[in-house]
């Protein structure tokens, strides 16, 4: 049906169908390369930092209480 109604359009119709498919295809090629532009910018990210530690724990922890004084 769809095919029909667009052959049925004539040249006019065609070549809006044509700016259409253009005018979809730039938001999705932008955000395509901007993606790729991100990763490749970020890709030797973390290489070059330490890695973060999810807990980092203190350097002079607190003494742990024995069981006898724990009560």
């Amino acid at each position: 049906m769809c095919r029909s109604s667009a052959a049925a359009g004539g040249a006019d119709a065609a070549k809006t169908f044509d700016l259409a498919i253009l005018v979809l295809l730039i938001p999705t090629i932008s955000i395509f390369v901007g993606i790729l532009v991100f990763a490749f910018l970020r890709r030797n990210r973390q290489a070059d930092e330490p890695p973060e530690e999810v807990f980092p724990w203190p350097e002079n922890p607190p003494p742990r209480l024995s069981a006898s004084k724990r009560f």
